[in-house]
């Protein structure tokens, strides 16, 4: 080799002699390539005639024991199984002739080109097979090593799924399914099996990526070079006798011993399985069958081998599909080689959840991994979620967690994250060590490049000189195969590489931890924005909707349930309220919730929220007649006439948010207005028009305290001395006694002025353009559709071409006025919007209704403001994250759109502007204007995500305050969550106080009520969960 003037000759010569780049579509190097190579030459005399071959049916995903009942017919190699999705089982009867009987080592190499799992004729899970062209294949299985006199016959059951690693992507991974996809049967046979000609194989690899990876000029990078070449020339691939000589040659490279300040690399076998992604739940829970048995197998076959795994529900999903896996796994557990980490429900979305979510993500992960196997995890696990919220470290410690792995802001796409370890502070101080790999991946090969990148891109091997390896293909499941734990044994302790070793990331971080004491590591303070995937913040919109739906519900659920077991003696529905928990808990998966899978699961997603929205509800109306029926025995009060005396019924209102809110517009039940004032009724146009029956509102008088607790209802009397609407030159106006709007009447803000007797009227809307713009881009990312949204995606506008636009006057008081407004926008769709002011309010609210039919689009509302500052705030979970509105460096401009969940604050010295949403996440507020964006079009990997009909609702809200103001966060819970009005027969309290948090004269403070539920572990005792939300104490 040191002949040669270009040493890339003869490193091509080495990899031609290995032969790895030779395997062809059948999995094995092309017939007459199989003399020149280790790889051809590692499985032998192929026997297909030993396998006797039977498929089922085409069935749904069933039990083995039903598999095994099924009628089965005799195919061959060619045979194709189809379409996608769909499901098959063989049944191998293999009888190994006697020629093979006394073979070292036996396999069964069969390929689908799809995956698969063998079965044991008893039913035990053995191994799983990925078939087809990737790196993820894996098609042999050992049938037997030694002699074996009973090897001679041999059933097995395989069951076949038709789809990929990652799906049926049509010309593409990421790409929507293609549903006719069919995968061929192309081998099925058994083989003797080369274990040396293997040992060499690898041995050879490592001294080839070394030849390839080391430095430039590092010594060893040449030696490596010279062994593998010295190696090629000592062995002749078919004449086995010369590979131990040929060993010999390359253990020179591989004995020499690393010194004792090399950097360690700690290497976790780690099997990443998206919950749903290109695949959907049901698919997923074969995904970890398949997965997890293959590593179970491993851990058997090599010494010190540990496999770390996350998410509760897919362990809960085994135990129940598969008890004799699990079983296996928790025997795993025990004798410290299957290692459960992350202690979370699923690996969920940090951007969106609500911060009550995040904790119950802890609280059902790690309850589950204490039950079933006794530990509680130590490390927050997430290698793959599209950014971190600040409010993390805080509810990590709630959770007994102190450490945080991830990697994915190595994807960063402006700006390179400057810390590998380091110390992460969250949004009230809270402090844990995390941990960034700086392989930068969650899916390592386990090979060279990835062991030296672990040291190379180290950022503070100053401090630390050792860092985490996760090896094991990903994603779509698989894990860690025989070539990764090869190359990895053979790189424990070489000169010119890292040490490495096989660990549970925990003692990783006791190490990390002992340094920080010693000499503190880097801080970084607040979120860990990712610089990619806004997208993720809109895709999906009625997914997002239900998420919000749901946790305000079982917020709800929990609260009077709690309060009708204290004071009804109501039974509390624990596994009830808990399933649906699960439920909202699933969906908020990392690629669920920010709409980045494929359709069949949002088809799963719209049936969860679907049943949490009406189970939750039934329960709820079951806890809150037991409250209301126990209520007058508490505190007596007359019992009404009947209604049919001609007599209404009463109306009671029923309000957990914990302040005094009055004057806002509340539905009323129809059987509790007969006999009301009409004057303080009015007919809820905006309602009625959009489900096609009646409804009414009528204004909330103010209470008496601000407590959670129920009160009587009589309507606020209405003697305004104003016009709520009126036409004008420019369009119309809208007022209440607080604020006044001007529309035009194409829609637009022309001026917001907020003010009262005692408060100086102030315009929020700047002079030079109008506000309540509705704007649609292009919205064509550089990567992947559903994930993201550029820079430039507010740059190229798309009008529409019909530019007529309908207005209507809706309602003109008492109660409530509002305009109607019906427009195109984009290319093909329509919106509907109704806006809205009620008496007494100090926000305006446009409801909409929009027909989408956009491809590649983007829209978006905006709002110029009066207003200048140089950071905007945002709420983000238990308090809110301030962002610059300017672009002066890369990591300002990096954060053009950004999440934020019910509201979002611009303000300076003397008031503020606050937009608010009931189902919207991705916010962009550059210099004085403001954005909500509204829908996306992707078109993969759900080529019709959010077609259709779009509902929501969004809200303005001038302050005479600058932020942070308690204010604005009250009246962003108030437009999310209405009180609850029920009729009773009987005459209530005129308040009943369940929990009072605050004075009576206290309207609204900064402290809120999380959650109320009756606690499992303490049988009369309520959870009471609270938070500051403005950053200060409490």
């Amino acid at each position: 080799a040191q002949h040669y003037k270009h040493n890339s000759v003869t490193l091509d010569r080495v990899k031609a002699f290995t032969g790895w780049s030779a395997f062809n579509t059948l999995g094995n190097v092309a017939p007459g390539r199989m003399d020149q190579n280790l790889v051809g030459r590692l499985w032998s005399a192929k026997n297909r005639e030993a396998v006797s071959v039977e498929c089922s049916p085409a069935v749904d995903r069933i039990p083995f024991e039903d598999a095994v009942a099924l009628p089965f017919r005799s195919i061959s190699v060619g045979h194709s199984f189809g379409p996608a999705w769909t499901t098959f089982w063989l049944k191998l009867q293999i009888t190994v002739p006697l020629r093979l009987q006394n073979t070292p080592e036996l396999h069964l190499l069969l390929d689908c080109n799809c995956e698969a799992l063998i079965f044991s004729d008893t039913g035990t899970p053995l191994q799983a097979l990925t078939g087809g062209k990737r790196d993820e294949r894996r098609e042999f299985f050992i049938l037997s090593r030694g002699a074996d006199p009973a090897l001679e016959q041999i059933t097995l059951y395989v069951e076949v799924a038709c789809n990929g690693m990652f799906g049926n992507g049509l010309g593409g991974d990421i790409e929507p399914p293609e549903p006719g996809r069919t995968y061929e049967l192309s081998e099925c046979c058994i083989a003797p099996f080369d274990r040396a000609c293997w040992d060499l194989l690898h041995d050879v690899t490592v001294l080839q990526d070394s030849a390839e990876h080391l430095p430039d000029k590092d010594p060893r990078r040449s030696a490596a070079l010279i062994t593998a070449n010295r190696v090629v020339n000592a062995c002749h691939v078919d004449d086995p006798g010369t590979f131990a000589d040929s060993r010999k040659i390359a253990s020179e490279w591989l004995s020499a011993v690393a010194g004792k300040n090399s950097a360690r690399v700690l290497a976790t076998g780690h099997c990443h399985i998206d919950t749903a992604w290109l695949w959907n739940y049901a698919e997923t829970v074969r995904k970890c069958a398949r997965s997890w048995t293959t590593q179970l197998r491993l851990i058997r076959e090599y010494d010190g081998y540990v496999f770390a795994c996350s998410q509760a529900q897919q362990y809960a999903w085994i135990k129940a599909k598969y008890p004799r896996l699990f079983n296996e796994i928790r025997d795993a557990v025990s004798k410290e080689r299957f290692f459960p980490v992350g202690g979370t429900w699923v690996e969920m979305d940090c951007n969106m959840p609500s911060g009550e979510s995040l904790v119950r993500q802890f609280l059902e992960g790690q309850s589950f991994f204490e039950r079933e196997f006794g530990v509680r995890c130590r490390e927050f696990w997430l290698p793959d979620t599209f950014g971190y919220a600040s409010q993390l470290p805080q509810i990590m410690h709630g959770a007994g967690i102190e450490y945080f792995l991830t990697q994915k802001l190595s994807w960063n796409l402006f700006n390179k994250f400057p810390h590998s370890s380091f110390v992460w502070e969250g949004l009230d101080g809270s402090r844990v060590l995390a941990h960034f790999p700086p392989a930068e991946t969650y899916i390592s090969h386990g090979n060279v490049h990835d062991v030296l990148k672990s040291m190379s891109n180290n950022q503070d091997s100053g401090l630390i000189n050792e860092s985490i390896l996760l090896f094991g293909h990903g994603d779509g499941g698989g894990g860690a195969t025989p070539q990764m734990l090869e190359s990895l044994q053979r790189m424990h302790n070489v000169e010119g590489l890292p040490r490495v070793e096989y660990q549970h990331p925990s003692k990783f971080f006791d190490r990390l931890k002992e340094v920080n004491e010693r000499t503190p590591l880097p801080r970084w303070v607040g979120e860990l924005y990712f610089e990619l995937h806004r997208g993720t913040y809109t895709s999906q919109a009625k997914t997002k909707k239900g998420n919000r739906q749901c946790e305000f519900l079982l917020r709800e659920l929990e609260i009077w349930s709690s309060f009708a077991n204290v004071i009804a003696g109501a039974d509390y529905p624990f596994d009830e309220i808990q399933r649906l928990w699960h439920l909202v808990l699933l969906n908020q998966f990392h690629d669920t919730l920010p709409g980045s899978s494929i359709g069949a699961v949002y088809v799963d997603a719209e049936a969860h929220y679907a049943q949490v929205l009406q189970l939750g509800s039934a329960m709820l109306d079951s806890a809150i007649s037991a409250l209301l029926e126990a209520l007058p025995k508490v505190l007596p009060r007359k019992k009404s006439k009947p209604a049919d005396q001609g007599e209404r019924r009463n109306a009671v209102v029923l309000d957990s948010l914990g302040w005094a809110r009055g004057g806002q517009a509340v539905s009323i039940p129809q059987d509790a207005l007969a006999g009301g004032d009409p004057h303080s009724f009015q007919e809820d146009r905006i309602l009625s028009e959009n489900t096609g029956r009646a409804h009414a509102i009528a204004l909330l008088p103010e209470a008496r305290s601000g407590s959670i607790g129920v009160a009587a209802f009589e309507p606020l009397g209405l003697q305004t001395d104003f016009k709520m609407l009126e036409e004008c030159q420019e369009g119309f106006i809208l007022r209440s006694k607080h604020i006044t709007a001007v529309f035009s009447h194409r829609g637009l803000l022309k001026s917001l002025r907020a003010g009262s007797a005692s408060q100086e009227e102030i315009e929020f809307i700047a002079e030079t353009e109008p506000g309540n713009r509705i704007l649609v881009h292009d919205d064509v990312p550089l990567f992947w559709d559903a994930w993201d949204t550029e820079i430039f995606s507010m740059e190229k506008q798309v009008v529409p071409q019909d530019s007529q636009i309908e207005c209507t006057v809706v309602e003109r008081g008492p109660v409530r006025a509002s305009l109607k407004f019906d427009f195109a926008v984009g290319r093909a769709s329509r919106m509907t919007q109704w806006v809205s002011i009620t008496a007494e309010s100090h926000r305006v609210e446009f409801v909409n209704r929009v027909q989408w039919k956009e491809s590649r689009k983007i829209m978006r509302v905006e709002f110029p403001l009066n207003i200048r500052s140089g950071r905007a705030a945002f709420e983000t979970q238990f308090g809110f994250v301030e962002r610059p509105t300017h672009w002066n460096t890369s990591w300002d401009s990096a954060k053009f759109e950004v999440c934020g969940h019910k509201y979002a604050d611009l303000s300076q010295h003397g008031l503020g502007f606050a937009l608010l949403n009931d189902s919207k996440y991705g916010y962009s507020v550059h210099d004085n204007k403001m954005r909500l964006t509204l829908l996306r079009a992707p078109k993969s990997p759900d080529d019709t995500a959010d077609m259709g009909l779009q509902k929501f609702s969004y809200a303005i809200f001038p302050h005479h305050s600058a932020f942070p103001d308690a204010s604005v966060v009250c009246e962003a819970h108030e437009f999310n969550m209405a009180p609850i009005v029920k009729a009773t027969e009987f005459d209530c309290v005129p308040v009943a106080d369940l929990l009072g948090l605050r004075d009576a004269s206290s309207q609204k403070c900064s402290v809120l009520i999380s959650a109320i539920y009756c606690s499992r572990k303490h049988p009369n005792g309520l959870v009471l969960r609270l938070y500051e939300s403005l950053g200060g104490g409490a």
